[in-house]
C-alpha cells in the first residue's frame, strides 16, 4: 500500500475545466475529478507533454474560476489523466 504524500487533502469535485497551452495558446476541454488547495485531478484525453506551461478555467455551477499565473502539467498517472499543480 502507498503513503498518500499530498500536501493537502483532496475534495472530490466534477466540473468542466479548460487546459491552455502557454506556449501555443492550445485549449483543451478536460473534467477535474477532485480539488485540493495545492492543485487539482484533471482527466484529460489527449494531455498535454509532461513539465508543460498552463493555465486552467475551471466552470462549475455557471461560475468561472480562472488560475490566473501559469501552472505546470506535474504528473501523469496512466496515458490520460493528468494532475495540475
Amino acid at each position: 500500500m502507498q503513503t498518500d504524500l499530498r500536501r493537502s487533502p483532496r475534495v472530490p469535485f466534477i466540473a468542466a475545466v479548460e487546459v491552455i497551452d502557454v506556449d501555443s495558446e492550445v485549449r483543451l476541454l478536460a473534467r477535474t475529478g477532485d480539488l485540493s488547495s495545492h492543485g487539482c485531478y484533471v482527466d484529460m484525453v489527449n494531455p498535454l507533454p509532461l513539465g508543460s506551461a498552463v493555465r486552467i478555467e475551471i466552470a462549475h455551477a455557471e461560475r468561472k474560476f480562472g488560475s490566473g499565473a501559469p501552472n505546470r502539467l506535474s504528473v501523469r498517472r496512466n496515458p490520460s489523466p493528468a494532475l495540475v499543480k
